[in-house]
């Protein structure tokens, strides 16, 4: 099996690279569909050999590991294809121009205005989905913010010195706070930012493209083993170094099949999914997945506030009106389109909107279609709202003005 993933991983690779015009784009989303999986499992059956994948591997992955293998194998050479005939018949939508970002007085304005507003708002105990908008406007303000000090501070000069800091700053953060994610999200965010502006010097080929997801998926499961090696129980400080990319969704994957524990056979809807806003905003009840799962199968987990991502692959193992490699390629290319569609028609916002889409894409197949896709309009709001407020600063304020 280790070997058949090898060989679907070198012609997915092949098959992505070699599509039209994907040479010229300043960077490559569909890898951040097919690689962590891929590389989970191969490294997940490597380990597995060595009897070093723990009691959750043992008990959860290696019994069904040929199975979602097989599934996955499927799923991503159906959509490589479909990627390779998509852009084949459309243009290059992801050539990296010159775009003017703020200056850092307009940016750390913007910044201010949200952040506080995002505390005073809190105050008042508002909708959720008025909180998850104003984290939003206040997470790309703080990107933003940072994207002009670095460019101010000629950071950007160097792809060595950039990925330096940005290593430096993830390990600094996690010792005082044991926070694993949020800087390596924000500097993903930053990187995608200065390659989308032409503010950073270097040319993203498929091969790096890799390799940064590779530098990604592995740095975090060794963050845990330090957090668990030198700050928790020794315990199980090892067997956080076989939790590589995807092993929470094959961990998923048999509870949702095969734990009679866990009574979860909610049939998905890929028309449900597409609709579930307007129902939001009618006020219509609407399931989501990754929700409805910690229900069915982890009540206790779910009701201390505890929560496992569902798994595109789950999901479309359980669509009733598609075949699952069909529905899951169908969902990752939907929202790639549209992440390079604003990209390729609007300026700053389109480049803002693009920043969240390694973020975006790798929540959408750890999680599911519909909290993703809310995901994607409160960024795209928020975006546009932050867009926005640069003009009116710019034409309104002399002060600010270049």
């Amino acid at each position: 099996m280790i070997v058949l993933l090898v060989i679907t991983f070198v012609i997915i690779y092949f098959l992505i690279n070699e599509s039209k015009g994907s040479k010229d784009y300043f960077f490559n989303l569909p890898f951040i569909v097919s690689t962590p999986p891929l590389v989970g499992l191969i490294y997940f059956g490597i380990i597995s050999k060595f009897n070093f994948v723990g009691k959750d591997g043992a008990r959860y992955i290696v019994p069904i590991f040929n199975e979602i293998s097989l599934i996955y194998v499927k799923a991503l050479l159906c959509f490589s294809l479909l990627i390779y005939i998509i852009r084949s018949h459309t243009r290059i939508n992801l050539i990296a121009r010159d775009q003017s970002l703020p200056n850092t007085k307009e940016s750390l304005t913007i910044l201010l205005v949200f952040y506080l507003t995002e505390k005073i708002i809190s105050a008042f105990n508002p909708s959720i989905h008025l909180l998850i908008l104003f984290s939003e406007l206040t997470n790309l303000s703080l990107i933003l913010f940072i994207t002009t000090l670095i460019i101010n501070f000629r950071l950007n000069k160097s792809i060595y010195g950039f990925l330096l800091i940005g290593f430096l700053s993830t390990i600094t953060f996690f010792i005082f706070t044991f926070d694993k994610g949020s800087l390596i999200t924000l500097f993903s965010s930053i990187f995608l930012i200065l390659l989308g502006s032409k503010k950073l010097n270097i040319k993203i080929n498929a091969i790096k493209i890799n390799l940064l997801i590779l530098m990604g998926g592995f740095l975090l499961p060794f963050l845990n083993f330090i957090e668990e090696y030198f700050f928790k129980n020794r315990s199980g400080a090892f067997n956080a170094l076989t939790e590589v990319m995807e092993s929470s969704m094959f961990q998923n994957y048999f509870h949702i099949f095969y734990n009679p524990n866990c009574n979860y056979d909610q049939s998905i809807s890929i028309i449900n999914s597409v609709f579930s806003p307007l129902r939001a905003i009618l006020g219509l009840e609407m399931n989501i997945h990754q929700h409805d799962f910690m229900e069915a199968c982890f009540p206790v987990q779910r009701a201390l506030g505890q929560g496992k991502g569902f798994g595109l692959i789950n999901e479309s193992l359980l669509s009733n009106e598609l075949p699952s490699y069909l529905y899951f390629s169908i969902c990752a290319i939907i929202f790639i389109l549209i992440i390079e569609y604003f990209y390729f028609r609007f300026s700053l916002l389109g480049l803002l909107v693009y920043s969240q889409s390694i973020e975006l894409v790798y929540k959408l197949t750890r999680s599911d279609s519909i909290s993703s896709l809310f995901t994607l309009l409160y960024i795209i709001i928020a975006s546009l709202i932050i867009y926005l407020s640069i003009l009116f600063l710019k034409h309104n304020f002399n002060v600010y003005k270049e």
